[in-house]
Order: C-alpha cells, then sequence, then structure tokens
C-alpha cells in the first residue's frame, strides 16, 4: 500500500489511477491544463473536492498502538503482529492490565479537616490502589501513576492489585481478570470437546511499607495451571491473608522471582476461562435448626402461701433450653444435555467456626458487653471423590452434606453463661429471676473445590471461597410472629411470639420484674387466656402435661390455690407450670450460582433474598416444633434441585423477579447453558467479542445501546462496577488486525458525512427475524426455533430512499420517519449522528454503541411495534424471535472498520539554507558595516511530521507530552 503524503497527491496521475483523477477532476469541471480555470463557478462543483476530503480524511495512520490483537501476539508499542498464537500467561495479563487500567477513574477530593487535596482511585464502587494492574506491565496509552504507599520502582509500571491492608480485589476487578481469560478461551480451536479451560493462578508479592505501617500484599499477576495442578492444588499450599502479611516466613519482595509468593491464599479466586459442557460448582449452603423452650416454676415458699392473699411471697423460677444443629452442604450441576465424556474427580474441602453469642450484659453507660458462650471450629475436612461413571447431562452432585450439633439439647444459665446437659441431673436446673438472653449465632466458612478431568490431567473447575457468614439473632426470632396462627389461638390478642416477649411489667426492677412473655405463659398454664388443643399440645415442650390440657390447667391452678394432694412433700410448695411454650427456627443461607459459568467469587453467589447474612427472610418457623430436622431439611433444602436464583432468558428459578426478558441484563434467547454460542476459533473482527462472555450472569461483551437502571442492576449482580455499559470503553484495547495495513484508512466514529458511513455499511450481510407476530409465538419457537432472512445493506444515503430506507435509519434514526412508535410517542429514538451530537461527540470507539438503531432497535429487526405502541412491555418478537447475536449483528461486523479519535497534529514544514548574494556585504564605514542585505537559495526541503500527544504521570499529576510518531522529508532541492 502507498500512502499518500499530501492533500495534492488525489489528483497527481502518477500516483493514481488515470481515470479516477479523470472523474474527479471531470466532477470539479476543471481542464487537466489549468486546474484553476473553472468552466463555471457552481459552488457545489467547486467544493468537491473539499468533499472528498471530508469523506476520506486527511491521514490515516495504523490504528494500532496500544491496542491488543486478539488472534495472534503482537506489541503493543508498535503494533508489530508476530503472526504466532498468544500464550495464556502473556495475553491474559496483558489484557487485564490494560482492561484494569482502561476502567480506573479518579476523583479529585479535598479534606474537610486540613484541606489538602488528594486523588481517589476506583473502579465501580471499588476504591483501587492508584497503580492497579498487573505488576512490571507498562501500556503506551494507559500510564500508571505511582504507588507512594508501597514500593513502586517507577511511575511507569504497576504494583499489582492490591489486597492488603485495603482489599481491593471484588467482583468488579475479578470479571476483567475473568474477561480476559474468556476472550482467550474463545479464540482457541477446540481439540477436546469439551476442551479443558484455561486455568490462571494469582501470583502475589509482600512489599515493606516506607510509612512504617504495615506491609502491603498484592496480586502480582496470574500463571497459568496445567498437568502440575498437584503442585498448586495442595491444602498446604493454602494460606491465611495474616498468616502471609505477618509471618516472616513470607519474604519481601526484592526485584527477583524468587521472592514471588507462589501460593494461594483463602478467598483469592483461581480464574478459570468459560467453557460451554463442563459441569460447575453451583451451590454452597447453610442449614441452621434452632430450637429453645423455657419452664417456669413456681416456688411457694411454704404450704400456706397460696392464692389471693399469700402470692406476694412467691418466688418464680425460670430454666431456658436450646439446641442448634447446623447442616452445611455443597452442590455440582452439569447444566447442559450432553454426558460429560471423560471421567472425573471432585476435591472438596471446607472449615468452619460457629459462635454462639450472649448479648445480655452491657456496662452502666449501655454498651454491649457480649459473652462467647460456645466456639466451635472444625479441623479442616476434605473429601476427594472418583465419580464412578460419566457425568450425565442435568445431573446434580452433592459431595458434602454434614450435619454439626452446636448445642445439644442444653439447660442454659443465664446467670452463668453456660449450658448444662439436659439429663436427668440436671432436670431442676431452675433460676430466680427473669433475666433474658439476648442469643445471637454467627457461622463463618471458607470452601475449596477442584473438579479434575483425571483423563486430560487437568482442573477444569475451581472455587476458592472464604468469609462465607450466616448469623442468626435467636432472641428476636422468638418475639416474632408468624401468619396464619388465628385458629391456634381463641379470644384474641395472644400468637406465637406473645410468649417470647421481652418488656417487663415493671422496668424499674429489672430482672427481677417478669416479662410480659412469662406473665402470658403462667395465664395460659392457669386456663385464662385460651390457646387451641393442638396449639397446646404441638408446641408444649412437656410431655406429661402435652398430653392433657385441661387436666395439667387443673392440677396447677389446684397448686396455686392449694388444694392439691401431691405424693411427696415438696410438690406442695414447688410446682412447674404445665404450659412450656417452644418455637423452631429453620434459616438457610444458599450460595447460588445464577449462571453456571459465573460462581467464582461471593458477590457472585448472593442474592439479598436468600444469601444476606443477618436477612430474616428466609427464616422459617416450624409448626409444630415437634417435627423431625431431616424433615425439615428435606423438605426447605436446595440442594440437588435447580436454583431459585437460576435466571436464564424468560427465569427459570423460584426467585420472582422483573428482568425474565429484559435485554439490558441478559442476553435474549440464551434460555438455558446449552444455548450459548462462543466463539470457537479466530475472530473474524472485534465486534465478535459480543459473543464472548462477559463474566456476568446470562450475559456476553455488552454491545447494545440500552442502559439498565443502577437499582435494578445493582440488584441482579450486585455491583455496579460491572455493569454492562462498561464495556464500551474496553473494546478500543483490541484489534483483529493482521498486519499495519489492514489497521490503516479506519473511519473515525465522529465522521460527520454519510458517504463514509455509507462505505462502511454497504454490503454488509444482515439477518432479519422473520416469524410472523403471534400470541402463541414462544411456543412455536420452543419446538422449531427461530427463522431469519438475509439481506444486504444498499449504499443508499440521504436525502432519504423509501426503497431502501435503512442505512438512513441507522444514521438519523426515526425522525423524519413517522411509522414508528414507542409508548404512543412517535419519532424518538437516535440514529448515530444524534446519538454522536447528544454526547457532544464520541469520546472512544464504544460510545459508537450507544446509538440505538444500531442494536435493539436496527431497522432490520422486527419488534412487534402494534405491540410495543400499546405498553412498554416487551412484545412477543422481542422474547421470542430476537436472538442475542441478531440483536448485536451490526456492530458485530462493523466495529472493525472503525476507530476511535486519538489526538494528533500533523505539521508541515518548509525550510531553506541560504548563503549571501554576490555583493550583497555593506563595505560603507558605519552602523551598518558587515550586513547582508541580500541572500541566495541554496537548499530546500519539505517535510511532514505527525505528532501524537501521551498521557503521563509525574507523581500523582497527570500530564501530556508530544511524541514524534512520523517525519518524512517530502522534498528536497
Amino acid at each position: 500500500m502507498q500512502q499518500l503524503l499530501t492533500f495534492q497527491q488525489y489528483i497527481e496521475p502518477p500516483m493514481r489511477a488515470t481515470n479516477f483523477v479523470s472523474r474527479l477532476r471531470q466532477s470539479m469541471e476543471v481542464t487537466p491544463r489549468n486546474f484553476r480555470a473553472r468552466k463555471r463557478l457552481d459552488s457545489y462543483d467547486r467544493y468537491t473536492f473539499h468533499r472528498l476530503l471530508g469523506q476520506l480524511g486527511v491521514d490515516s495512520g495504523p490504528a494500532l498502538r496500544g491496542k491488543i490483537n486478539i488472534n495472534h501476539a503482537n506489541d503493543w508499542h508498535t503494533g508489530y503482529n508476530t503472526q504466532t498464537n498468544w500464550t495464556a500467561n502473556e495475553f491474559i495479563n496483558r489484557a487485564a492490565h490494560a482492561m484494569l487500567r482502561a476502567s480506573v477513574r479518579s476523583q479529585f477530593l479535598t479534606n474537610a479537616t486540613t484541606k489538602e487535596a488528594y486523588n481517589v482511585y476506583s473502579i465501580g464502587e471499588t476504591l483501587v490502589n492508584p497503580d492497579i494492574g498487573i505488576a512490571g506491565l507498562r501500556h503506551p496509552k494507559l500510564p500508571v501513576p505511582q504507588n507512594y504507599l508501597f514500593f513502586s520502582p517507577t511511575n511507569a509500571v504497576s504494583t499489582g492489585i492490591q489486597i492488603y491492608p485495603t482489599n481491593a480485589y471484588s467482583a468488579n476487578i475479578h470479571r476483567l481478570v475473568q474477561l480476559a481469560a474468556n476472550i482467550h478461551d474463545s479464540s482457541k480451536t477446540n481439540v477436546f470437546v469439551p476442551d479443558a479451560p484455561t486455568v490462571m493462578r494469582p501470583v502475589f508479592r509482600k512489599f515493606q511499607n516506607p510509612t512504617k505501617g504495615p506491609p502491603g500484599v498484592f496480586i502480582s499477576h496470574y500463571a497459568e495451571v496445567t498437568n502440575d495442578w498437584r503442585k498448586w492444588a495442595r491444602p498446604q499450599r493454602f494460606y491465611d491473608l495474616t498468616n502471609v502479611v505477618w509471618s516472616s516466613r513470607f519474604p519481601f519482595y526484592d526485584g527477583t522471582p524468587s521472592t514471588d509468593l507462589e501460593i494461594s491464599i483463602h478467598g483469592m479466586p483461581w480464574i478459570v476461562g468459560a467453557k460451554k459442557g463442563l459441569p460447575n460448582f453451583n451451590e454452597y449452603s447453610v442449614e441452621s435448626l434452632v430450637q429453645v423452650s423455657r419452664r417456669l416454676e413456681v416456688n411457694k415458699q411454704h404450704p400456706y402461701n397460696i392464692l389471693p392473699s399469700m402470692s406476694s411471697n412467691w418466688r418464680t423460677n425460670q430454666m431456658y433450653t436450646l439446641g442448634i444443629t447446623n447442616v452445611f452442604g455443597m452442590e455440582a450441576w452439569n447444566s447442559y444435555t450432553s454426558t460429560y465424556p471423560r471421567r472425573l474427580a471432585m476435591d472438596v474441602r471446607q472449615s468452619y467456626q460457629i459462635g454462639l453469642w450472649d448479648h445480655s450484659i452491657t456496662k452502666r453507660a449501655g454498651q454491649v458487653l457480649p459473652v462467647l458462650i460456645t466456639n466451635l471450629v472444625s479441623r479442616p475436612y476434605r473429601n476427594f471423590t472418583t465419580l464412578k461413571s460419566n457425568w450425565l447431562g442435568g445431573d446434580f452432585k452433592v459431595p458434602l452434606r454434614a450435619a454439626i450439633t452446636t448445642v445439644t439439647n442444653s439447660i442454659y444459665s443465664t446467670a452463668r453463661k453456660r449450658f448444662y446437659p439436659a439429663n436427668r441431673a440436671f432436670t431442676n436446673v431452675f433460676e430466680s429471676g427473669f433475666a433474658v438472653p439476648d442469643w445471637k449465632l454467627h457461622i463463618t466458612n471458607r470452601v475449596q473445590y477442584f473438579l479434575l478431568d483425571l483423563d486430560l490431567n487437568r482442573v477444569v473447575d475451581v472455587v476458592n471461597l472464604d468469609d462465607m457468614v450466616t448469623s442468626m439473632d435467636i432472641t428476636t426470632q422468638l418475639s416474632g410472629q408468624r401468619p396464619g396462627s388465628a385458629g391456634l389461638f381463641a379470644g384474641g390478642g395472644l400468637n406465637d411470639g406473645s410468649f417470647w416477649k421481652t418488656n417487663r411489667v415493671n422496668p424499674s426492677q429489672g430482672i427481677a420484674s417478669p416479662t410480659l412473655g412469662v406473665v402470658d405463659q403462667i395465664q395460659v398454664s392457669r386456663g385464662h387466656r385460651q390457646v387451641s388443643q393442638g396449639f397446646w399440645r404441638s408446641y408444649n415442650s412437656d410431655p406429661y402435661a402435652g398430653r392433657n390440657k385441661d387436666k395439667a390447667i387443673q392440677d396447677f391452678e389446684a397448686f396455686l390455690q392449694g388444694q392439691n394432694r401431691p405424693r411427696r412433700p415438696s410438690d406442695l410448695i414447688r410446682k412447674q407450670a404445665p404450659y412450656t411454650p417452644a418455637r423452631k427456627f429453620y434459616k438457610r443461607t444458599s450460595w447460588q450460582a445464577n449462571d453456571p459459568l459465573v460462581h467464582y467469587t461471593i458477590n457472585d453467589l448472593t442474592d439479598p433474598l436468600i444469601t444476606d447474612a443477618n436477612s430474616t427472610n428466609n427464616v422459617l418457623q416450624i409448626r409444630p416444633p415437634s417435627v423431625s430436622s431431616a424433615e425439615v431439611i428435606a423438605k426447605n433444602s436446595n440442594l440437588g434441585r435447580v436454583n431459585e436464583r437460576y435466571q436464564p432468558w424468560g427465569g427459570g428459578g423460584q426467585l420472582a423477579g422483573i428482568n425474565a426478558f429484559n435485554y439490558y441484563v441478559k442476553d435474549p434467547l440464551i434460555v438455558n447453558s446449552d444455548a450459548w454460542k462462543f466463539p470457537a476459533n479466530k475472530f473474524p473482527g472485534i465486534g465478535w467479542l459480543g459473543r464472548v462472555h462477559r463474566g456476568t450472569p446470562w450475559q456476553t461483551m455488552y454491545l447494545k445501546s440500552g442502559v439498565a437502571s443502577w437499582t435494578n442492576w445493582w440488584s441482579w449482580a450486585g455491583s455496579v462496577g460491572t455493569h454492562p455499559t462498561n464495556d464500551w470503553r474496553l473494546l478500543q484495547l483490541f484489534t483483529a488486525a493482521p498486519n499495519e495495513n489492514a489497521a490503516r484508512g479506519l473511519l473515525s466514529v465522529n465522521q460527520t458525512n454519510s458517504a463514509a458511513w455509507a462505505a462502511v455499511f454497504a454490503g454488509v450481510p444482515v439477518l432479519s427475524n422473520s416469524l410472523p407476530d403471534s400470541p402463541t409465538l414462544g411456543a412455536y419457537v420452543a419446538y422449531n426455533g427461530t427463522e431469519e432472512t438475509p439481506h444486504i445493506i444498499q449504499p443508499s444515503i440521504p436525502p432519504y430512499n423509501p426503497q431502501y430506507p435503512q442505512l438512513d435509519w441507522i444514521l438519523h434514526g426515526t425522525h423524519g420517519l413517522p411509522t414508528f412508535w414507542v409508548n404512543g410517542r412517535s419519532n424518538v429514538v437516535n440514529g448515530l449522528y444524534q446519538q454522536r451530537a447528544a454526547m457532544g461527540g464520541f469520546r472512544n470507539l464504544g460510545d459508537i454503541l450507544s446509538t440505538p438503531t444500531l442494536t435493539e432497535f436496527s431497522p432490520y429487526l422486527n419488534l412487534g411495534r402494534e405491540q410495543l405502541a400499546i405498553s412498554g412491555v416487551p412484545t412477543e418478537q422481542q422474547k421470542y424471535a430476537i436472538h442475542e447475536n441478531l440483536m448485536e449483528w451490526l456492530p458485530q461486523q462493523i466495529l472493525s472498520l472503525v476507530k476511535e479519535d486519538e489526538p494528533r497534529v500533523t505539521v508541515y514544514g518548509f525550510g531553506q539554507t541560504l548563503k549571501p548574494a554576490e555583493q550583497s556585504i555593506v563595505t560603507r564605514p558605519g552602523q551598518f558595516y558587515g550586513m547582508c542585505t541580500n541572500y541566495t537559495i541554496t537548499g530546500e526541503v519539505f517535510t511532514k511530521t505527525t505528532y501524537r500527544m501521551e498521557e503521563q504521570w509525574e507523581g500523582t499529576n497527570k500530564v501530556y507530552r508530544a511524541v514524534v510518531e512520523d517525519y518524512q522529508v517530502l522534498d528536497e532541492l
């Protein structure tokens, strides 16, 4: 390819084809011999050449600097393509570094107290270290500021991803590294079906803090795990982060590879490329069963202290009984219909810590002094299981299901804050007063899961989770009321929680005053407040008194009146109240995958309803409490079943939501795991990145224009930084151009001329959904699939051509086309020109994707407009007929033909060398003696220099510098 150096070369015959030059001159009505002599002064013809320059541009250097080739290894400084395949280590680390740097946002703040200014750096809602990235890498367009808090050799390279003392590793960070792995795996040719994914482990570095503060620990880079997985997956390779920070066993980084920490840290995920056809970790659950009862004993002190006159001498004692059982479970799922064809093994590990606290003690100032009653720390559990047969499609595996008795039905002393066994020796451990324990149960778990392909000798799935916390406020649950209790109580005023109310009759007396719950218990025991026979029997933990309600009440009232005739003298003084209330609760905290391919961080598995550690929404009261624990778990556990959170296109799990058909948060028509259509070979263009899984549930890289609300996205994905539109800024980091020439002549996204855009779109093959509108469209597609019709985009440009209106639609939207209606309003969809004007110009390549007519409002899609005009809900066409790849078809085809604008300056320089002419030197004496009055030109040079503007950091200040990108001598004499 020959590069044009000046504008005039467009019309110089020796440089261009003769017929092109002739037609160009003819269009300007210029004779070949006299360029300035026009036959007529038509202004349109006169500016033909200027319009040509506007369409073609005046310079087109190769758009390769700072870009990563997604097909072959290249130098991102020069763009040189080696035509060799990337290694996993090279590509994933480079791509992760580029995407991390491109995602960092800085905000200038002022300390309210000291008035000092400072910068805050973040990715989404996550605060990150200023130099976040992959250690040692320097992107030519994304400079790195110096991290003054920890050792950083220069301000040109990154220290890594900080995880201590501030942990910057969040779902936002993980998704970017995950996306790098997914892109790499999508470009690989499958040798085995299904092929093993690329697995990367983090490598760490520890730095001394120059401010004498705590050391810093960083993820420096990622290293591939292949058939050496046994070395890295051993339990002995996993450490607590605090041990790494403070133990001298782990050296500080001194610049040599030997001081890299080749370990795993609990909770720091490995990276597994998204591959279709592999079974996945699916769920981890903690199920807690808690049963509480309270017995009351009336001690009259003397047989003659009877009702009604002598009851003031009585003493009422109480005894709490508590039992807690926790069940830990793990599940994996082959979410595909096909059987996995090779031998697999599962290596499962877990450890837990269970703490039961009593928060009922307070200081005089009201400060709570929690007391740890029970602290149960497990030994690390490990189970290595080799599957006896191939893993069937749709089959669940439960490699872990363990029940742990935390508190065996035991008597609790509110005074001593300890438990006693509930056996015959301790049946009468009653305590005076009415102290109310404030029990809070806290459970923390850590889990590792490895799925191993024994035939390939490779890891195909790995999960490393820590700080999986669940809690239950037992005392608060006791006083809660469950709906549907009207039939159990007569006369009103009572409910399940009435007997556990903590308000006191006389608060000034402290624990000497009975609670309202105790009063209700005595009232029911005397028959003064009514409960049903079934409630008395089923909710009474005293088996003898529970058999006969009326007889038990009669005996207790006779005791209070002094009319009983006991067999033992002591029974004249003491008697237990016949009604002993009991409550049983079940809480399931479940960390579940929504999309089976997204399950590597706590955030991926968390749902506000079923995972929140302090949520009360997932606590069930068991009625009656006599129901066995096994029966409760069998009924309510989700292990071995489709997850409630499983929500592909159209829904699927039990949790209701507003996103069943929302293509802003998930891909259309990806109705299950088999529906994915990931690339499997080299990418035709960067638009095909739109077919790569982006690391959030049921979604590939986002090329559509719609913007999900922050509230909706947070409830769907649990983070702001993973929002789909954040993908737009990542696209310009990549290229698929095989060489430098293929990256020249790309059209700027800010091009304003329609003929130039016609050159981009003309001839592009497109598909349209061709099934007619029908109320039964969903059922038809489910049985027969979708149908599409091929088209070719015609190079029609404005003015509006009714025969081929599609290109005008893309560029100008529905403005001027009164046939399109949305929610009762016409002409509301922006075309490319309107969207660019609304944004004040496209600042990067991906901003072009904010144009609705390129994707979800493409003129080649049948949206079922009649239904869309009636309401804003998705139409049948949008629900069932438009696949993700069909909706994003246009940007997938044309993104490699356009480029972002990069600040450049082209300087044309003209210089001469001179010498004094003959007899030009003044020889007359005076003030002008020796002055040269004339020169002779001895040489001339005409140059073209192109400068690019680069960002760089000087400390914490971002500055720009001009760098010579190209220098050419156009002519010289």
